[in-house]
């Protein structure tokens, strides 16, 4: 029978994001095989207690980290994110493809989760974005740019849906104000989302020239996002990096 070749990849990346879908699995972690082999890979991974299956039986090709695993502890500890909700599914999808594929073009180092923002104390404090009378966000995920300057972080915003236009004039101005950010990356299809952005960002003499915002195609996202890329990462930094959770 065969066992998954090395999951402490996978186990990290889990730790993050909260879950795996087998599709995702399939294209970023788990090395070309037959079909039979490629589902029995799939199962070892509950079968060897790294995973188990998510909350809802409606979702059966995805999987959640088993935090009981003595790999999975002495990988991850107590600071694997919780799951996202069924809803949120799509969203996290999209979003963490984008990055896995951006990630193989070296342009960043290392990369968090809004899980990850949500959980430490003083990212926490630092990217909190005060969205009016909602309750505190997030971004989606933050890359980290530059191992010598901790500034060169772009933050990344997936949006599938509208939200009110105030919302974004909160959002707007709160990335304006928040240092450690130096580009800001909205994903999105949307024409409507993009003009209410773009609303916006004039709204709040939103620093453009200093801070960029682009916006990006979800096809264009899943391919990484090169183009956009490579208008904010320094020359220096494009050199194949591999990220920690790649290590080991």
């Amino acid at each position: 029978m065969p066992v998954h070749e090395s999951p402490d990849r996978l186990i990290r990346f889990m730790g993050k994001t909260g879950f795996v879908s087998r599709k995702l699995w399939q294209d970023f972690f788990f090395k070309g095989a037959k079909e039979r082999w490629t589902r029995q890979a799939w199962k070892n991974l509950c079968l060897m207690h790294y995973c188990k299956p998510y909350r809802s039986n409606r979702m059966r090709d995805l999987y959640v980290l088993n935090r009981s695993n003595r790999l999975v502890q002495a990988l991850v500890g107590n600071n694997a994110v919780t799951s996202p909700w069924e809803s949120q599914l799509e969203h996290d999808e999209l979003l963490y493809r984008g990055i896995l594929a951006a990630e193989k073009l070296g342009y960043f180092y290392e990369w968090k989760s809004e899980g990850q923002l949500k959980s430490v104390d003083g990212d926490k404090v630092v990217f909190q974005i005060k969205a009016g009378d909602k309750k505190a966000k997030y971004p989606d995920a933050i890359l980290y740019l530059n191992k010598t300057n901790e500034s060169k972080l772009v933050a990344i915003e997936c949006e599938k849906t509208q939200k009110e236009y105030k919302r974004y004039v909160a959002i707007m101005d709160a990335y304006s104000r928040i240092r450690a950010i130096s580009a800001v990356f909205f994903i999105t299809d949307s024409p409507a989302i993009q003009n209410a952005i773009k609303n916006a960002m004039n709204a709040t003499h939103y620093p453009e020239a200093t801070k960029p915002v682009l916006f990006i195609s979800e096809a264009d996202w899943l391919k990484g996002a090169k183009k956009q890329l490579e208008a904010v990462v320094p020359l220096s930094c494009r050199s194949g990096s591999i990220s920690s959770f790649q290590k080991g």
